[in-house]
């Protein structure tokens, strides 16, 4: 039969490896996060971006009060589509990467809470 101070010391020890394996998921989960964060900024800039060259460029090839000769009808209705379709898709990504960047932060919280708890164990 084991003294109980070597049951306490045991239980301690244990304690102290959960801490560290936390922590140690907390690193990981937080590299993630910053990088679904840059990846946030940078579907949203290309998305603004191509938004605004696209509309420019449409305007300056097709002015508004301008007649569309027949055979530049179909690329007209075409670029049109295009000119929305591509920057809705860089912003779905964007949003995405904000889900992501959402669950990581609740896990991060999460994980927290459970240091939390285990340091408050190890204290008794």
């Amino acid at each position: 039969m084991k003294a109980p101070l070597q049951e306490e010391v045991a239980k301690k020890n244990r304690i102290k490896t959960q801490i560290e394996e936390v922590t140690a998921d907390q690193k990981i989960i937080a590299e993630r996060n910053y990088d679904s964060f840059l990846n946030l900024i940078g579907y949203l800039a290309a998305g603004v971006a191509l938004w605004i060259l696209m509309q420019w460029q449409f305007m300056f090839v097709f002015p508004n009060n301008a007649d569309v000769l027949d055979e530049h009808l179909r690329f007209k209705d075409i670029w049109n589509m295009a000119m929305y379709v591509v920057p809705y898709c860089f912003w779905g990504m964007a949003i995405k990467h904000m889900t992501i960047l959402v669950i990581t932060i609740l896990n991060l919280c999460y994980l927290e809470f459970g240091v939390y708890r285990l340091k408050k164990k190890l204290a008794k």
